[in-house]
């Protein structure tokens, strides 16, 4: 199993918890820019340009396809496009009955986002990913909204989602 190993990259961030102060970040003896948005702090990795544009797009489609398989819309020959078959999450998602479904006609996806990617190793990246799904039944429409971290192995030209990780939900 390919999927199991993890190296990390170490970052080390200054004075993360005082208030007063300029946040720093390090890694491997550089400064790396650190944002605050909404009183969360996001550290920028040094992470070519095209894989980023690469990582977004791939956790994106992934996020959608898991959304549309979690409300019976999509199908496992779908989430094994995107997903390792060889983890345990995948396992999880394979075995698992999806019995609570609201019944619908259609459904779409509104405010796809990734908001941030971090790198923890030359294989293994995160992108954090909120979407909303909008199931459509009758007139009415119904939100499902994801806020999850996605888990991404790269190997060369090939990726597959290792994880997802579920975050704050959106009130």
């Amino acid at each position: 199993n390919n999927h199991k190993t993890q190296n990390y990259v170490n970052q080390t961030i200054e004075k993360m918890l005082s208030t007063d102060v300029e946040i720093q970040a390090t890694q491997d003896g550089k400064t790396l820019p650190v944002t605050k948005k909404d009183e969360q702090y996001s550290v920028a990795s040094n992470i070519d340009e095209k894989l980023k544009k690469e990582l977004s797009e791939f956790a994106k489609e992934a996020s959608k396809t898991y959304s549309a398989y979690m409300q019976s819309d999509s199908s496992m020959a779908a989430i094994r496009k995107y997903f390792a078959t060889d983890t345990e999450f995948y396992e999880n998602i394979r075995t698992s009955e999806v019995n609570f479904v609201l019944d619908h006609e259609g459904y779409g996806f509104e405010d796809v986002k990734v908001h941030s990617i971090q790198k923890f190793s030359d294989k293994l990246y995160s992108c954090h990913v909120t979407l909303t799904q909008v199931l459509k039944r009758g007139g009415t429409k119904y939100r499902d909204y994801y806020n999850k971290n996605v888990f991404i192995y790269v190997d060369g030209d090939d990726m597959v989602v290792i994880n997802l990780q579920s975050t704050e939900e959106k009130q």
